[in-house]
């Protein structure tokens, strides 16, 4: 056991006040006291040598706000009305909602808050007779056009758009690999075309084959793109 007196403690003090331990005091330290070595090594030629020294440039800590910290951010004001001119951008919609029929009312309240002109519906899930699902999922002023299923359940799609929009619905051939629906959007001064696919996955019901959908989706592709519009395939 190594024991100090009082006066060797408050030599040993005095002299750590200062930033390095002088190398006489360091040296007058007993040498049971060993310096710190690097791990795997034995203390030698290779060994690490301890400083000491005290921290006089503490950090004053406050609880007060600095405000040197606050910086300038320039903005400018977005005026929502600047959007609606002749060459303003159309908000649209594109979501696979795996059946509308049992989230109509949480789809009419998204469809709400972020005003969009045109919504559209892959997997839909309805039918001919859903009335009642119609009205909950369509917001005011809105109209629609569905491809629903007739033969058996799931599937669907649904173009939803703001009544203050010309649209018309374009019929087309069916097809065995996917669904789709074709509108024509008179938007300001142009004619946009928008293509709605779900193509479902293969099943012993559809047999529809990766190489049966490339032919029929080249097909449409070939028919949609002669008509001199701008053409959107969404799904």
């Amino acid at each position: 056991m190594i024991t100090y007196s009082r006066s060797e403690l408050l030599q040993i003090g005095k002299h750590c006040s200062h930033n390095k331990l002088k190398e006489e005091v360091f040296q007058s330290l007993p040498k049971i006291i060993k310096p710190v070595t690097k791990r795997g090594v034995r203390g030698g030629r290779r060994h690490i040598r301890t400083i000491i020294t005290v921290d006089k440039n503490k950090i004053k800590k406050t609880s007060q706000v600095n405000n040197n910290n606050f910086i300038t951010i320039n903005y400018k004001n977005s005026n929502k009305d600047n959007l609606h001119h002749n060459n303003r951008l159309m908000n649209t919609c594109l979501l696979n909602c795996r059946s509308a029929r049992n989230k109509a009312d949480e789809l009419n309240e998204y469809f709400v808050e972020n005003d969009f002109d045109i919504v559209i519906l892959t997997e839909s899930w309805m039918r001919d007779n859903d009335h009642y699902v119609i009205n909950k999922l369509l917001p005011e002023n809105y109209d629609y056009f569905l491809s629903n299923r007739t033969e058996r359940t799931g599937g669907g799609l649904a173009f939803l758009y703001k009544t203050s929009l010309k649209v018309r619905r374009i019929q087309g051939p069916e097809y065995t690999s996917f669904e789709y629906l074709q509108t024509d959007v008179q938007f300001d001064s142009k004619v946009i075309t928008f293509i709605s696919i779900y193509r479902p996955p293969y099943s012993t019901v559809n047999k529809a084959s990766i190489n049966t959908f490339f032919s029929e989706f080249q097909e449409l592709l070939h028919s949609s793109l002669t008509n001199q519009k701008e053409v959107f395939y969404l799904w």
